[in-house]
């Protein structure tokens, strides 16, 4: 089994990854790949620090070949030859049963997906923000507008001959975000199974201040226009044009939300950001469509 974490500039970041891993409840053995993605910090001292301090085999894995958290994942999975391969992120802090917690799951599944825990590294206003759906037994992996379930690539596991047989994530989506949702998607379309992996947590690290959070927003709304382009054919396809253009109009009778404290605030600010790039998302698409139409 091995543990792949994609890294770019995480030296500060990561030692809590590393430890968090070696506190695990699990008897299996496992290695931990550490796909870095050229880094300019001092990330590669920092793993010859932790090399000699952790129970299991750490090593560090050149991925710069290509800017993009799909190439690292691809660069790290590529350098081991386990059977099971998890994914988390270098900011983040998986929980005491996390492996055991996919290992549980992968019996059965080709895939899992484990629950992204926003509380306890984000004391800040943006887990209120952003909000989440609590663990419980029942739960069970997003699905986006009803199309298909997907894990998030911060908590991820599979076998290793899926990953190989799919290709690894779409590198070309690096930048434009969405690699994650593709991978699943493209997973289950092929006929591999995915199944949701609570015992498998992880502390998940957000962005800080409003501004990046609203940036990442519009990021992941807008980079629909390439899922609905790829899936088009299996049913995936845009909501209808006056879908933002009502929630925008919706934000602008609620503007009044700027001014009465930061929680209101930021909600509005992430909804309107949401909401422009899924309107971006929108005609970028049909504009596309027109294109090869013609």
């Amino acid at each position: 089994m091995s543990v792949v974490i994609p890294t770019y500039n995480a030296a500060s970041l990561l030692p809590q990854q590393l430890e968090a891993l070696a506190a695990q409840s699990t008897t299996e053995p496992f290695e931990v790949l550490v796909a870095d993605n050229g880094s300019t910090d001092d990330l590669a001292a920092v793993v010859e620090h932790w090399r000699t301090r952790t129970p299991y085999a750490l090593r560090r894995v050149d991925a710069s070949g290509r800017q993009g958290v799909a190439h690292a994942r691809n660069t790290g999975v590529a350098a081991s030859d386990a059977e099971i391969v998890l994914v988390c992120d270098a900011d983040d802090a998986v929980h005491e049963g996390w492996v055991d917690g996919h290992l549980a799951v992968l019996a059965s599944a080709d895939l899992s997906g484990g629950y992204l825990d926003i509380a306890p590294l984000n004391p800040g206003p943006e887990r209120w923000w952003r909000g989440q759906t609590p663990l419980t037994e029942d739960w069970t992996l997003p699905v986006d507008s009803g199309f298909l379930p997907y894990a998030t690539g911060a908590n991820f596991g599979a076998h290793r001959t899926v990953i190989e047989s799919l290709g690894g994530w779409d590198e070309d989506m690096d930048g434009q975000g969405g690699e994650d949702l593709e991978f699943s998607w493209r997973a289950q379309l092929r006929g591999f199974t995915l199944a949701a992996a609570p015992g498998a947590v992880v502390s998940y690290r957000l962005r800080r201040g409003l501004r990046a959070t609203a940036r990442q927003q519009y990021r992941y709304a807008a980079s629909c226009q390439h899922l609905w382009e790829r899936f088009a054919a299996d049913g995936y396809r845009p909501p209808p044009l006056s879908q933002p253009l009502t929630e925008l109009w919706g934000s602008l009778l609620h503007v009044h939300h700027l001014v009465r404290g930061e929680l209101p605030r930021g909600w509005w600010v992430l909804h309107a950001a949401f909401s422009c790039g899924t309107l971006v998302a929108i005609v970028r698409y049909r504009l596309g469509r027109r294109r090869r139409t013609r």
